[in-house]
């Protein structure tokens, strides 16, 4: 089941539903444009502009840091099955637009709005939402899924804000939905058949000659889908996994003996070539004890 907000994207280009629908946007942006009604900045020194039309409604905002990553996220998050907004890199020619200007006009990430009301745990409905921004979130290495980057829209969570997705060091995740029960569920049979389906070299081959990632980008990415698919076989919920990316903390009651520094440290190195077999073997053995951990805790 994809998220029913969004028309899925392709893996290996841009759909025609979700271009179709970026074109419109954007061009509902320049008619607005040539009428005056310009980019206004979310916050004061934000790199995030909100884009309206020529009624001054609020239809897109413009990240202009960060792009590829923001864009990659919607474009790996195949059949929107975590429900990320519909995406685009593009250009935009304004003076109020701040960044990276080529030939007088901005680059950026050009993503469908769909409000600024931020989830609380309390408003959640299905569980199933959570537990698949959990995965994107794991999958993509994100670095900053801070309170406030899941919104609320038609009763739906929508993920926003992966400028710290695919990373080329990792250092530590924030991952706000591990404080939350959902988190806590067990993975469905079809969220674990979503995950398994999916091939790691191939996305680090996505990564790589189509997207444009660094190679110790797309190499993480690689071992960061082969840890979580490992993970999953483990039987490991969210909650339980967020431990192999972040330090703990008293939310819940965890096991005495979890290791104070990260798994994920010694397995995501970032490599020049691609992992070893080697590699693959240490992650496996690493995701059977760190499952151990729980199981006799």
């Amino acid at each position: 089941m994809r998220h029913a907000l969004f028309p899925p994207p392709h893996f290996d280009s841009l759909s025609s539903l979700r271009l179709s629908l970026m074109k419109e946007i954007l061009c509902k942006v320049k008619s607005a444009f040539a009428k005056g009604i310009g980019p206004k900045r979310l916050e004061e020194n934000s790199d995030v502009y909100l884009l309206r039309d020529v009624d001054e409604k609020p239809i897109a905002l413009f990240k202009t840091q960060k792009a590829l990553q923001e864009c990659t996220a919607h474009l790996i998050d195949y059949e929107a099955f975590a429900g990320v907004p519909p995406s685009i890199i593009t250009t935009l020619s304004h003076p109020a637009l701040g960044g990276y200007v080529l030939d007088g006009r901005t680059i950026g990430c050009c993503q469908v709005f769909y409000g600024k009301i931020p989830l609380q745990k309390e408003k959640i409905i299905d569980s199933s939402c959570i537990r698949r921004i959990a995965l994107l979130d794991m999958r993509t290495l994100n670095q900053g899924r801070y309170a406030g980057s899941i919104l609320l829209s038609e009763e739906l969570p929508i993920p926003t804000n992966h400028q710290n997705c695919f990373p080329e060091h990792f250092h530590s995740s924030i991952f706000n939905w591990a404080a939350w029960e959902a988190a806590k569920t067990p993975f469905s049979s079809e969220e674990k058949s979503y995950i398994f389906n999916l091939n790691p070299e191939k996305e680090r081959l996505f990564l790589l000659q189509k997207i444009g990632l660094s190679e110790k980008a797309a190499n993480l990415h690689f071992l960061a889908l082969h840890i979580l698919q490992e993970g999953l076989r483990q039987g490991l919920s969210a909650y339980q996994l967020s431990f192999f990316y972040r330090p703990p903390q008293n939310i819940f009651p965890t096991p005495a003996n979890l290791p104070k520094e990260l798994p994920a440290f010694s397995l995501l190195k970032c490599k020049q070539s691609k992992p070893s077999e080697e590699a693959l073997a240490e992650i496996k053995e690493t995701m059977a004890q760190f499952a151990d951990l729980w199981r006799f805790a």
